[in-house]
């Protein structure tokens, strides 16, 4: 009984060595992409309304998150890259005490001023973790997958809105608010 209880505690010590030793995302490293579509009637505060065909996609379990990684004694901050960005870092400062950066990453968002740091397939992400003084303490790498999903149809839905530009033109923000409110087509 004796040997047993003492490889448990070697068991559960090794184990818990182990994953503070890993990095990666706080949701994981397997993530899956969902194709949306749907139509919303926009209704406006002017007596205008207007149909909007939406299309986009949805990442989860989310397309923002945070770094984990080491609690390395005077890490202060964090640069992450993939491929998807060709040579450009995101930076965050780091959080050596629990291991984590101080803001989420965009995953998968893409906009004129931001690139995500993921696509579909396996992604690997290199990590850089320095000082103060910006001087590396530990840099590394990671993988993750992103596959893709069904394709999903929300039903039809409408909303009123008091900007009347709402009614003549966009449709970025109607949509992804048709997503939110339709849980992306759940």
């Amino acid at each position: 009984m004796n040997k047993f209880f003492l490889f448990f505690i070697i068991g559960l010590f090794l184990s818990n060595f182990s994953y503070a030793n890993e990095v990666g995302f706080s949701s994981g490293s397997e993530f899956q992409v969902n194709q949306l579509s749907g139509d919303v009637v926009i209704y406006c505060n002017n007596g205008q309304m207007r149909l909007a065909h939406c299309f986009g996609d949805h990442l989860s379990p989310k397309s923002y998150d945070y770094f984990i990684g080491p609690q390395l004694k005077g890490a202060t901050n964090l640069q992450l890259s993939s491929p998807v960005m060709n040579g450009k870092v995101k930076t965050s400062k780091y959080d050596a005490n629990n291991g984590k950066s101080s803001k989420e990453f965009n995953l998968w968002l893409r906009t004129l001023l931001q690139k995500p740091l993921l696509e579909v397939g396996l992604n690997t992400i290199t990590y850089t973790l320095m000082n103060d003084s910006n001087e590396v303490l530990k840099s590394g790498e990671f993988n993750v997958n992103v596959t893709k999903g069904e394709s999903r149809v929300c039903p039809r839905g409408s909303y009123y809105s008091n900007i009347p530009e709402d009614c003549t033109f966009g449709g970025y923000q109607n949509c992804s608010a048709y997503f939110r409110q339709y849980n992306y087509c759940e």
